[in-house]
């Protein structure tokens, strides 16, 4: 209903407390389906106006499209690249959009700029170590769990 009243709505993401992903991709895929189902009308809301959401309508939402959002002079240079030669994307659609919102999701990244300083390159954060990173993770989480007392055993498969 905000949507078709042309109210302030923005799509993101801050937690992964809902199936630890951190997508905006996929967050956008899932509202414009859910948004489809609600009326049962595949023309209510598509990729292109989830992709708005997670661009400049959100950053309208959040009052600071004068800052990001789209990419114009004057603004920071976010900009997000994905790898078009990768399987999701082939064969390529005359549409970008809809291949962006419907097949693919954060994987295909390839280079992120913030403010036109490069955080990914080639795939890899260029800010953070992530090799290190994933060791004090592994460790926390060993430790965590054998803290807690609870057992380290997979409830799948179910018998």
């Amino acid at each position: 209903d905000l949507w078709q009243q042309d109210g302030r709505l923005a799509l993101g993401c801050d937690s992964e407390n809902a199936g630890d992903m951190v997508d905006g991709v996929r967050a956008a895929a899932l509202f414009a389906g859910l948004a489809k189902e609600r009326d049962l009308d595949p023309t209510v809301f598509g990729a292109h106006d989830a992709l708005e959401l997670l661009t400049i309508r959100g950053a309208q939402a959040l009052g600071i499209a004068d800052r990001v959002g789209s990419i114009e002079v004057g603004k920071q240079a976010d900009i997000v690249v994905h790898d078009r030669s990768r399987v999701e994307w082939i064969p390529p659609s005359p549409d970008p959009v809809l291949q962006l919102i419907w097949g693919s999701d954060g994987r295909s990244v390839r280079d992120v700029y913030v403010a036109g300083t490069k955080v990914v390159a080639d795939s890899r954060l260029t800010t953070v170590d992530v090799d290190s990173l994933v060791d004090d993770a592994v460790a926390a989480g060993t430790a965590l769990r054998q803290r807690s007392g609870i057992p380290d055993v997979s409830r799948w498969p179910r018998r």
